[in-house]
């Protein structure tokens, strides 16, 4: 207690082996800077992000319970980590419950919409979803939150089969100046179906092709990109190629 600045060096300290994945060390100094100032918050969530990274969810929970018990100056900050945990273990009710806190306290929380809007996908609930989404790109907060929220309305609207409406959705990434390259996994699997819509079968079965030398798109939409490849080879009249692996 006669030297409490070096509470400040234990919280860099441990945020920076964070970063480089020492997850106990940074457990450490985090614990350190707890008894140095017990009223501070910084020290039990950088805990909290350490036992979220060794998978001991529980201590992570509570200790992120404590931050929001202790004082409200992280108080936003301590709920949607706490929530993100509850997403990881499956308890999406209560997850639900910490983001829309999160999103009363602050209305232009584009991470808390995010992740709300993860929750409702995993539930189903694909309409709520995306406004959700659109909400995290309307507030623009988190360029990260943004990135993911268009991503993922292109995602459902592959998953509902509206390729349009994808292809136009991952259009935007350029109006809202987001890196295209996140996109194109995406982007290149709706462009091939959407040349085989428009009759142009050599085109679509090119580009998909592309998407499954390349495992452009994630193993969920691999048996799509097999299925309207073989679609395109049949109206290419080249059935000997058909291959619905």
């Amino acid at each position: 207690m006669k030297h409490p600045k070096y509470y400040d060096a234990y919280i860099f300290k441990g945020k920076l082996l964070l970063k480089e994945k020492q997850w106990e060390r940074a457990l450490a100094d985090f614990a350190v800077a707890t008894k140095l100032k017990p009223h501070k918050n910084l020290a039990l969530i950088g805990q909290g992000d350490a036992f979220r990274m060794l998978y001991e969810y529980d201590k992570a929970i509570d200790c992120y319970s404590q931050a929001i018990e202790r004082s409200p100056s992280a108080l936003s900050t301590a709920l949607l980590k706490r929530a993100i945990v509850l997403i990881e273990i499956k308890k999406l009710d209560e997850a639900l419950k910490d983001l829309e806190k999160t999103i009363k306290m602050d209305p232009t929380h584009s991470e808390a919409y995010y992740f709300k809007g993860f929750v409702l996908e995993k539930k189903r609930d694909f309409n709520e979803a995306i406004l959700c989404f659109e909400q995290a790109i309307k507030h623009k907060s988190s360029r990260k939150a943004v990135m993911k929220s268009l991503y993922e309305i292109a995602r459902i609207k592959i998953e509902q089969r509206n390729f349009y409406e994808a292809y136009h959705t991952l259009q935007r990434a350029t109006l809202l100046e987001l890196e295209e390259k996140a996109f194109s996994k995406l982007k290149l699997f709706t462009e091939g179906v959407i040349h085989l819509m428009k009759r142009k079968f050599e085109e679509g079965v090119t580009n998909l092709t592309d998407v499954i030398k390349k495992q452009e798109v994630g193993d969920h939409f691999l048996p799509m990109a097999f299925n309207y490849r073989a679609y395109g080879y049949f109206c290419c009249g080249k059935t000997k190629v058909i291959d619905f692996s």
